[in-house]
């Protein structure tokens, strides 16, 4: 069975958090509340954005999750075959892996993961859309 859960990135403080320290998420009033380790009161936050984790794993065994910076590579050579970013794609209700520099809200130019999710190739995380944003702009420097 699939497993759901998330991570957020707080705007204001430029940080990922983890699953582990989000307590609820409230859509309604766009609250994130976090756990607050040694303390039995919680903290919000108001500007995040939501990122699910994907059910799948890269290379090193690293949860994959949507905004993930990715590079899929040949297990029989160097070659790297994609780069791009995990998004959302509503027009098909699925998370692919949206090729190339830069964010966008089309789904075009994309990847199933199911074409990239077996044995003859490799997936790694490079970072996310959020906190290494120069990795995108520089993508020609990934690409073989």
């Amino acid at each position: 069975m699939k497993k759901i859960k998330f991570r957020i990135y707080d705007k204001i403080n430029k940080k990922i958090i983890n699953w582990d320290d989000i307590t609820l998420i409230d859509f309604k009033s766009r609250k994130c509340y976090l756990s607050t380790k040694f303390k039995e009161n919680y903290t919000y936050i108001t500007d995040f954005e939501i990122m699910q984790y994907i059910d799948l794993k890269d290379k090193n065994n690293k949860e994959i999750y949507e905004g993930d910076i990715l590079k899929v590579k040949s297990k029989n050579s160097d070659k790297i075959y994609y780069f791009g970013y995990v998004k959302w794609c509503a027009l098909y209700a699925k998370f692919v892996l949206k090729l190339g520099n830069k964010i966008e809200t089309s789904c075009m130019g994309y990847v199933d993961f199911w074409e990239v999710n077996d044995s003859s190739y490799d997936i790694f995380i490079l970072g996310n859309i959020y906190e290494n944003q120069k990795l995108l702009k520089n993508y020609k420097n990934h690409v073989g």
